[in-house]
């Protein structure tokens, strides 16, 4: 996940999330910007839920 702002917001263009680990259903990364604190939880029925910090 990139954010939508990166060429605005990066000196290189790119922030990539860095994987922290997983805990139960969920994955969790860091990173800077719209990738600070990105996590990815696994549902059940299949749904990916996907949620980052967020400034705006």
């Amino acid at each position: 996940m990139v954010s939508d702002y990166y060429g605005l917001m990066s000196d290189n263009n790119t922030w990539i999330p860095i994987f922290q680990g997983k805990e139960g259903n969920t994955i969790k990364f860091d990173g800077a910007g719209a990738t600070q604190d990105l996590e990815i939880q696994i549902k059940e029925n299949g749904i990916f839920i996907v949620s980052s910090y967020d400034s705006t």
